[in-house]
């Protein structure tokens, strides 16, 4: 017999919550999403996000020849650090933007600049998106794990047998 996962069933049922109070507050739950998609914070937490990240993954990997985002010497190091702040900040950007203009699309024609727009279009952009984010996801958790994730080092103690 197996064990019940009380985190799984945990999450299913907040998640449940979350979707009946939407439901429910329709109204009020996207007028918030709107704010937030609109907002200069999320755009600003992308960037920074992106910035320190990238520095502090290169002062960790500042002796090392090969990491996530370089695997060169010299000035052209730096460089594959901005194009890496560069490229996922424009992606994280227009996913932003994509997102904001077709929620608004779906939710509140006034605001949307796109309003010509058919469901073949929305569906395209919402298609775009997850694109986006699982090929940034993808590319991005393996630096974020190597910049934020304390590796262990095992150290070999002497032995009288090994001398």
């Amino acid at each position: 017999m197996k064990k019940i996962d009380y985190k799984v069933v945990g999450v299913a049922i907040v998640l449940f919550l979350i979707s009946v109070f939407s439901y429910t507050n329709w109204i009020l739950v996207s007028t918030f999403l709107m704010k937030f998609l609109e907002s200069k914070i999320l755009t600003f937490a992308i960037w920074i996000l992106l910035i320190i990240t990238s520095i502090i993954h290169y002062n960790k990997n500042y002796n090392e020849d090969n990491n996530m985002i370089s695997d060169k010497e010299g000035l052209d190091k730096p460089i594959d650090y901005l194009l890496f702040i560069f490229t996922y900040g424009a992606i994280g950007s227009s996913v932003q933007a994509l997102a904001k203009e077709t929620f608004a699309n779906y939710n509140f024609k006034e605001l949307s600049k796109c309003v010509e727009f058919t469901g073949f279009d929305n569906v395209s952009f919402f298609i775009v998106i997850i694109v986006l984010i699982f090929y940034s996801y993808g590319k991005i958790k393996p630096i974020i794990q190597e910049t934020y994730v304390v590796k262990n080092k095992i150290r070999l103690q002497e032995t009288e047998e090994e001398i």
